[in-house]
């Protein structure tokens, strides 16, 4: 083919050649708009579709508030337009999101409902943990708990009868007096908690204080303990945001006493205590040790920085951990 393609003079080859060029440009061209049809349409279905969700919220919006009385805040205002109106017996977790509502704390209503709790008054949400007090006020004006949840005890007696032998009037007292036992041991719960302004120090108080910070639970209080012993103390309230779980709302009821911190003799730690360390690298680590053994000690914080092993902003921070 390439042979046969030789014969052709040189004008007839450059006139090929440039008819095989054009047509691969068309090719490609054709491709392209082709592609980018493909995407035009996919972008089209996709606004579509939130164009859809957009409308379908507004219509369950505006029936779930329809459905209801008019929601009235603390200073008598019609509110129920802003937000939707909601049974927390039944709310799913998109719903309650619109209050700002933390998702940790919606999975604790979840959590209520699944293991068999029923919210049979607006003011029974406050039972759910780790929530305060402000977030109550405001969500209850749009709560309407539905009848099949405000049954009553003589009425369930009637309905499902009697398993044990009791008449329905003892059915009837002996759920009353539950529910005065749990609301009772509710109230020795709130006053078990810290009031507000009250300042605990981070470096002190262990597990069982923790716990009786509003917001914090077991899996919090023990974050803030290992995370503790893991640099030796804390410096500052605000390091207490590398853990995780932790929200800035809770960083209003800490302090911090240097003076309780340990510090770590960088001149005899040996590598497990030093790689150990938060804020010491495993690379930091060996270099750390690879300097003692070449050139001995260190003399203070400027030796350290001069070494190259930290930078400037890691040296401030390890001023709080470290001796000589």
């Amino acid at each position: 083919m390439l042979r046969r393609f030789l014969y052709f003079s040189k004008s007839d080859r450059r006139a090929i050649s440039a008819l095989i060029a054009m047509a691969m440009i068309a090719i490609a061209v054709a491709i392209f708009m082709d592609n980018t049809k493909k995407d035009e349409n996919e972008v089209s279905a996709d606004e579509n579709v939130k164009t859809d969700n957009k409308n379908n919220y507004k219509t369950a919006n505006s029936s779930t508030t329809a459905g209801n009385k008019t929601a009235i805040d603390a200073n008598g205002e019609d509110i129920s337009t802003s937000l939707p109106i909601f049974d927390p017996n039944t709310v799913d977790s998109t719903t309650l999101a619109l209050f700002g509502i933390k998702n940790w704390k919606i999975r604790n209503l979840i959590k209520y409902r699944q293991a068999g709790g029923i919210f049979r008054e607006p003011e029974a949400i406050s039972r759910l943990y780790g929530w305060t007090e402000e977030e109550v006020k405001r969500i209850i004006p749009y709560i309407r708990i539905s009848d099949k949840y405000r049954t009553s005890y003589k009425r369930k007696a009637d309905e499902y009868g009697n398993r044990k032998g009791e008449t329905s009037d003892e059915y009837v007292d002996f759920h009353t007096n539950r529910d005065k036992r749990y609301n009772e041991l509710s109230k020795i719960y709130k006053s078990s908690k810290f009031q507000k302004d009250t300042i605990i120090d981070v470096n002190t108080a262990d597990t069982a204080i923790l716990r009786r910070i509003p917001g914090i639970g077991k899996g919090i209080s023990k974050a803030i303990v290992d995370y503790r012993q893991k640099l030796g103390g804390y410096y500052s309230t605000k390091q207490l945001l590398e853990i995780k779980i932790f929200s800035p709302e809770l960083l209003k009821w800490f302090s911090t006493d240097i003076s309780k911190i340990t510090r770590i003799n960088i001149n005899k730690a040996s590598f497990q205590s030093l790689n150990s360390h938060p804020y010491i690298s495993y690379e930091q680590t060996k270099s750390i040790l690879n300097y003692r053994r070449l050139y001995g000690e260190f003399k203070d914080l400027e030796n350290l920085q001069a070494s190259g092993i930290f930078t400037e902003k890691e040296i401030e921070r390890l001023a709080y951990y470290l001796e000589f």
